[in-house]
């Protein structure tokens, strides 16, 4: 009895692990050769595995099939209380617990093994691995993240995305948002002067107006300037971001999935997925403007 137990244990303990010889401990080694596939390694500082594109020859043993096998055979418990390990910064007052400790502004206190002070902005870079969509919309994959695409083989449909300077994701195609005309929208997709006039007062008096198209349809840019005024957008609850100037107006939307069109005041302009506004055609401003009689 003593024997299968032993044995029912000992089979348990080496299921989840990878059978081959590896070693978490290893430099990170691409070997040589043109005969690249997909691999993932240990990375200590991390406590997690990314992928790498390895040569097909040679390498070090901290090397693994997949992301699960890398994850069962080298990740320990008791891991960073930050999610990055560059996020712990001192904090103002120590104490014990995270109701009595002060953190410094741009950090908050979290809970894990210890009590530490993270940075916020870093947290979230580092968390942002396990995000389920990329920002462009599209779906990402878990398991294939590294730090740089040059370590990623992404499969049929997907790209390499470098979603913040920590990682870089295999992205699906990017979603997208069809435009959504109607007389009376509902309230999430209403017209964004009304909305934050409802929100926040008289933050912004003078209501301005949008659409989004999918990126890569700037073509049909011109058709809807032409169709008259637009009232709302197919993207979510406007209610949520605020906007005090055409410097801000970015926050307006997560742009990530559509192209915005702001008629904010006297201004026209579109926020394009580099984050930067850019004029619209002084052309289609023509057409716009005479379309309304203004």
């Amino acid at each position: 009895m003593i024997l299968l137990v032993f044995a029912f244990f000992a089979s348990t303990l080496a299921f989840p692990f990878p059978p081959y010889e590896y070693d978490c401990n290893a430099k990170l080694d691409r070997g040589i050769g043109n005969n690249h596939s997909q691999k993932f390694y240990f990375d200590k500082q991390w406590n997690n595995c990314f992928g790498f594109k390895y040569s097909g020859s040679g390498g070090s043993l901290n090397k693994f099939n997949t992301y699960t096998e890398c994850l069962r055979a080298c990740q320990y418990v008791d891991g960073n209380t930050c999610s990055s390990p560059f996020a712990s910064v001192e904090p103002v007052k120590i104490a014990f617990t995270c109701k009595s400790i002060i953190c410094p502004k741009g950090s908050e206190c979290k809970m894990g093994m210890f009590i530490d002070c993270c940075n916020t902005t870093l947290d979230d870079w580092a968390l942002a691995r396990y995000d389920s969509k990329c920002p462009n919309g599209g779906a990402a994959s878990v398991e294939t993240v590294a730090k740089t695409c040059s370590d990623l083989l992404c499969g049929k449909g997907e790209k390499c995305i470098q979603i913040n300077p920590y990682f870089a994701r295999c992205c699906g195609a990017k979603e997208t948002h069809p435009i959504k005309m109607s007389d009376e929208p509902a309230i999430d997709h209403y017209v964004a002067g009304r909305m934050f006039d409802e929100e926040y007062g008289d933050f912004l008096s003078i209501p301005f107006e949008c659409i989004a198209i999918s990126e890569g349809e700037i073509d049909l840019v011109e058709t809807l300037l032409n169709a008259g005024p637009l009232t709302t957008i197919n993207y979510g609850n406007l209610s949520e971001h605020t906007v005090g100037s055409m410097e801000t107006a970015n926050k307006v939307f997560d742009a990530h999935a559509a192209i915005v069109i702001h008629y904010y005041e006297d201004s026209r302009y579109y926020f394009d997925f580099d984050h930067r506004f850019r004029r619209l055609n002084d052309v289609i401003l023509e057409r716009r403007i005479a379309s309304n009689g203004d």
